[in-house]
C-alpha cells in the first residue's frame, strides 16, 4: 500500500511539471467571439510593423546618391503630360534630371546644385535660378515637390502622427507640406533592391493636380 501511495505521488508530481511548462511556452489571447485561444510565445516575439519601420527608416537614411528611371504622368485640369525620366542624384541638393518622350527624345534637362538650378529645354535653350520649383512651374505650369523628391521616392518620412505604414514596416502613405502646398502621398508597391526594399510606384495628389510615378530601376 505505501508503495503504491509513492508511486501515485511521483506521477502526481510530474504532470504537475508537465503543465507548468507548458504554462510556460504560452499565453492566452481573445478571440472576437470571446473564446480563449492558445498563442505560442515565440509568435509575440516578432518584430511589430513599428519596429520594422523605425529599423527601415534608419537604412533608408544611409542613402543619399542613387540612380533611378521610369515613367512619369502628370495629370490636371489643364494638361495631361507623360514623360519617361532618369534621374541621377549625388545627394538630396545636387541632381540632374532628365525628361524624355517614350521614344526617347528628350524634353527636359533639370540640373539642380546648390544654389543653383538651370533647365535646358528641347530646343536646347537655357533657363537658370535659385527656385527649382518656381522655375519650373514659371516654364512648364507644373507643380511639382522636386525639393521633397529624395524622400519621396525613397519612401521616407518622419511624421509619426500621420505616416501610415504596413504590417512589413513600410511607408504606405503620408503627407508632405512644401510652398504652402500640401501634397499626399501613397505608395502603392515596393521592390527589392540590395536587401533593401524601396517604392516602385508612387502617387502624389494635390487638389485637381495627381502625378504618377512609375520606377523601372533602381542603381545604389
Amino acid at each position: 500500500m505505501i508503495l503504491h501511495q509513492h508511486i501515485n505521488w511521483i506521477r502526481t508530481l510530474l504532470c504537475s511539471a508537465v503543465v507548468i511548462t507548458l504554462s510556460a511556452c504560452t499565453h492566452s489571447q481573445l478571440d472576437p467571439n470571446g473564446a480563449t485561444t492558445q498563442v505560442n510565445q515565440t509568435t509575440s516575439n516578432k518584430p511589430n510593423p513599428e519596429t520594422l519601420w523605425a529599423q527601415h527608416q534608419t537604412e533608408l537614411r544611409k542613402i543619399s546618391s542613387y540612380k533611378v528611371n521610369g515613367s512619369i504622368a502628370y495629370l490636371s485640369n489643364k494638361k495631361k503630360q507623360y514623360a519617361r525620366f532618369n534621374l541621377n542624384q549625388a545627394s538630396p541638393i545636387q541632381y540632374q534630371l532628365k525628361l524624355a518622350t517614350p521614344l526617347g527624345a528628350t524634353v527636359m534637362t533639370l540640373t539642380v546644385k546648390p544654389n543653383f538650378v538651370e533647365l535646358i529645354d528641347q530646343k536646347g535653350k537655357k533657363y537658370q535660378g535659385m527656385n527649382v520649383e518656381k522655375l519650373l512651374f514659371d516654364l512648364t505650369q507644373m507643380r511639382v515637390p522636386l525639393s521633397s523628391l529624395h524622400n519621396i521616392l525613397i519612401g521616407l518620412s518622419d511624421k509619426s502622427d500621420i505616416d501610415t505604414i504596413d504590417n512589413q514596416g513600410r511607408l504606405v502613405s503620408t503627407n508632405i507640406e512644401q510652398d504652402n502646398i500640401l501634397w499626399t502621398v501613397s505608395i502603392l508597391d515596393y521592390v527589392t533592391k540590395d536587401n533593401l526594399t524601396l517604392p516602385s510606384q508612387i502617387v502624389l495628389k494635390y487638389n485637381n493636380d495627381v502625378i504618377k510615378l512609375k520606377i523601372n530601376q533602381w542603381t545604389l
